[in-house]
């Protein structure tokens, strides 16, 4: 039997029947928005399976040269309300063949409408959004993260525009977990350190200490280094943590060791250890790795 995720395809799994009229129609030369249309599915959704089974188109779509008529249904379709997806179908073109053209015509194609009995409910908003907006472009990986396919801010985090605004989808994600609104200076953090997973029980609540504390674990500082801060010294990096440094702990002990017994000088340690002379005086004579016995 098919497997039955909440937050993903919408509760409608793949079945064999399914799998069988996707290779067929692959195998007899649709293209993957015909096919979403035909299965009653997204066009991505339509790709990642074709993925998974292995199956891929013989021959090539030929392109088509876009005619007045067909323009001009397009328009139509998209005032009416279609979606892309519905629209390349009935055109028989692709989705990305169609949303291109609408970007050079000024088209643009409505989202699903909200009910006004769900925009004055935050969950039931994020629970109608996440269902008709989220669900079917998150992938699975083997490590039970449900990734998002969609935009990313420069973080890595996913975005998504609720009512004109734009939030991070980790924290969307939680807060239809949790069944209310994240509050004050409560995060989302992440359990998997994958900013782009939007799998609910891979997030927890946090607060903005636990946020820089969970950084600086997982060393996602992103190269700003702390130093001396006497409130919170734990955030300080030392040695090891930054990921810049060439040498580890078991390394500056038995370079020390080699010198107390008078072996070797600075240069020949520091070309045996593929660091500079001055980064190894420095560890010789403990104004670096001060933390190291």
């Amino acid at each position: 039997m098919a497997e039955t995720n909440p937050y993903t395809n919408h509760g409608k799994p793949w079945t064999s029947d399914d799998d069988k009229l996707l290779i067929e129609l692959t195998k007899g030369g649709m293209d993957a928005g015909n096919i979403a249309v035909q299965l009653g599915r997204t066009t991505d959704s339509v790709y990642r399976r074709r993925q998974v089974l292995g199956v891929a188109k013989k021959s090539k779509v030929k392109r088509m040269a876009w005619k007045e008529e067909d323009l001009a249904l397009l328009k139509t379709l998209a005032e009416e309300g279609l979606t892309a997806n519905e629209i390349a179908g009935r055109l028989n073109r692709t989705t990305a063949a169609v949303h291109i053209k609408a970007r050079t015509l000024g088209v643009r194609f409505a989202q699903s409408p909200v009910p006004p009995s769900v925009k004055s409910d935050p969950i039931l908003l994020r629970k109608h959004i996440w269902e008709k907006r989220v669900a079917h472009r998150l992938v699975k990986t083997p490590s039970g993260c449900l990734e998002w396919q969609g935009a990313l801010d420069g973080k890595g985090y996913g975005q998504i525009v609720v009512l004109g605004q734009k939030m991070q989808l980790n924290r969307f994600a939680l807060e239809l977990k949790i069944g209310r609104e994240l509050i004050g200076e409560e995060y989302a953090l992440h359990k998997c350190d994958n900013p782009s997973c939007c799998n609910p029980d891979h997030l927890f609540i946090g607060d903005q200490l636990e946020n820089v504390r969970d950084m600086w674990r997982k060393n996602r500082q992103g190269g700003q280094f702390v130093k001396g801060h006497k409130m919170n010294p734990e955030f300080v990096l030392r040695g090891e943590q930054i990921g810049i440094s060439k040498l580890t702990e078991a390394d500056v002990r038995k370079a020390r060791e080699i010198y107390a017994k008078g072996k070797m000088g600075h240069k020949r340690l520091a070309k045996m250890f593929g660091v500079t002379p001055g980064t190894m005086r420095a560890v010789l004579k403990r104004r670096t790795w001060k933390h190291v016995d």
